[in-house]
């Protein structure tokens, strides 16, 4: 590959919310672009987490220059610790990013502690070099502080990845002038691509300011009878600064809970990006009566986590918090596509309890970090890209912003929606498809990763689905006398005919046995024949096909 062909290739975050990761290779080199997880939905038993398929980084590590982040949450940088765990490299992000990014590692799993990695920060504004590429940071607004636009200079031409952004109309952490200018100046010296956010591009006009969620949290907490639980992203942390600002507007003492919610509110108090008022936010057992009735309870659980706060509570499970009629539960975010089941159950069993609950645009309690289609229209518009790659969405999010791309002007040619794996080859000569590399996804279950083509989901899914049956015999000394089988089968059948046909089982199991004393059958075919035959019991009476595990003694 000569010096001005580059190579970007998406290894998540294409066709998917999560996993947010690419790469981009040169000459001699590649770079890694967030690295994030997924949380899963559907039918994946025992599954905690998914990870990006590492194998090309792996395999071509030698080549890998280091890794740069777009900002902090978990989707973009989740999946560090278990990366950096098998490659040594320096990892470039901004000071906030970079925080989280440590008090991950520390706390979460993957291997690696924070004080072996080389963390570099980011200074925005001040492009710095990395091989032959020049590399800067330009601040965009997001839901989480120091989000960063990148761009890339790169002998092939320079290539914009926006991030995750929007137009910036909030209090909180407007995107400044300068990066608009920066972007603008870009653009007229020539971008040769734009890599672009694509969460709300079916979303038309643009994404509305914090401050209307701040006027309505305000409204909900003067007019609640009870306590407010509001539940929003743990890297939130805007919104922890509006809940708190609406708390102490309406005299409320704001308790926080949760781990991840404490460590991140911590860290962003100790660097100056929330300021709370002088006692706003205290310690549950700190509270008198009087406060304890009124106060704001502020926790993770947006998307349904089993192990969240708000999880906890809706199932009557936390132990120092219960709902009670006349609460208030605010969820404070967008619903990811997916976790619509897992989230309406927690809102029932919370209107079970007696709670009344918001969670929908109207009185508006969330806003999104994302801009909306008339700002990634501005986004094309300032930096004129000669080609246009749409990531960070769903298969349709990705050719929504494609089409906004094709309204802006741009050839339907220079438009790229990409699969996870797919190569895109950029020159100034042109772009072409330059086939693919494995990819996949990886998941994690406690302290093991695997692929997910493993079987061990599909023996988990049939577990689930068709039950197990453990069937224990003692195969006595040819012509000796054999003792009774047992038969123990968990999710086949239920009740009393369960226990007949686990009796039956039993049976069929002592017969192959007696076949065995009489004959010269090898242990394994003893197994075959029995896990044959006792699944055939099941199979016959309720049509199921469990899975045998045979336990053989011998004396």
């Amino acid at each position: 590959m000569s010096d001005s062909v580059l190579r970007f290739i998406p290894l998540g975050g294409v066709g998917t919310f999560g996993m947010n990761c690419a790469i981009l290779e040169w000459d001699g080199g590649f770079l890694v672009i967030d690295a994030g997880i997924k949380i899963p939905q559907g039918n994946f038993p025992g599954v905690d987490l998914f990870l990006p398929d590492f194998t090309f980084i792996l395999e071509n590590k030698d080549r890998l220059r280091g890794v740069v982040l777009t900002h902090g949450h978990d989707d973009h940088i989740g999946a560090l610790p278990f990366l950096l765990s098998r490659v040594d490299v320096p990892v470039y992000g901004t000071a906030f990013t970079l925080a989280l990014l440590r008090e991950r590692m520390a706390n979460g799993r993957g291997g690696t502690q924070g004080g072996t990695c080389d963390l570099r920060q980011i200074l925005f504004q001040s492009p710095f070099g990395l091989d032959d590429l020049e590399i800067e940071a330009l601040r965009v607004d997001h839901s989480v502080p120091d989000s960063a636009c990148i761009i890339f200079r790169t002998p092939a031409g320079a290539v914009v990845h926006s991030g995750d952004f929007r137009m910036g109309r909030s209090a909180g952490c407007p995107t400044p002038s300068a990066t608009w200018e920066g972007l603008r100046r870009l653009g007229e010296e020539g971008v040769l691509a734009l890599i672009c956010d694509s969460t709300n591009a079916e979303q038309p006009g643009v994404t509305p300011s914090e401050e209307e969620v701040d006027s309505t949290l305000r409204d909900l907490m003067r007019r609640a009878h009870g306590r407010v639980l509001v539940a929003t992203f743990g890297s939130h942390i805007q919104r922890m600064s509006t809940v708190i600002g609406a708390a102490s507007a309406a005299g409320r003492k704001v308790v926080l809970e949760g781990r991840r919610v404490i460590r991140n509110f911590t860290i962003a108090r100790d660097m100056g990006y929330i300021s709370p008022p002088r006692g706003a936010v205290v310690g549950a057992e700190t509270l008198s009566p009087s406060e304890a009735g009124r106060a704001v309870y502020l926790m993770t659980g947006t998307q349904g986590e089993p192990f969240s706060a708000l999880s906890r509570v809706a199932r009557g499970e936390h132990a120092g918090l219960k709902v009670r009629e006349g609460d208030t539960v605010i969820l404070s975010s967008r619903i990811i596509p997916g976790n619509e089941l897992s989230i309406g159950q927690i809102i029932d069993d919370l209107l079970r309890l007696g709670a009344e609950v918001h969670y929908r645009d109207q009185p508006r309690v969330h806003v999104s970090g994302h801009g909306c289609a008339e700002e990634i229209r501005t986004m094309i518009s300032l930096t004129a890209p000669e080609h246009f790659v749409p990531v960070h969405g769903d298969y349709r999010n990705l050719v929504a912003c494609g089409r906004l791309a094709r309204e802006a002007g741009l050839a339907p040619d220079s438009i790229h929606v990409l699969d996870p794996g797919q190569i895109l080859e950029m020159s100034p000569g042109g772009v072409r498809l330059a086939g693919s590399v494995d990819c996949g996804r990886f998941l994690v279950d406690g302290e093991m990763i695997t692929s997910l083509a493993d079987p061990l989901l599909v023996q988990r899914r049939r577990m689930a689905r068709e039950g197990l049956v453990v069937v224990v015999v003692a195969l006595p000394r040819r012509g000796g006398r054999a003792a009774e089988p047992a038969v123990h089968s968990i999710g086949v059948g239920v009740g009393l005919a369960g226990e007949e046909l686990d009796l039956e089982a039993a049976r069929t199991a002592r017969r192959i046995i007696n076949q065995w004393r009489e004959g010269t059958s090898s242990i394994t075919e003893v197994k075959e024949e029995l896990t044959s035959a006792v699944r055939g019991v099941y199979r016959r009476a309720l049509d199921k096909r469990p899975t045998v595990l045979p336990v053989i003694l011998e004396e």
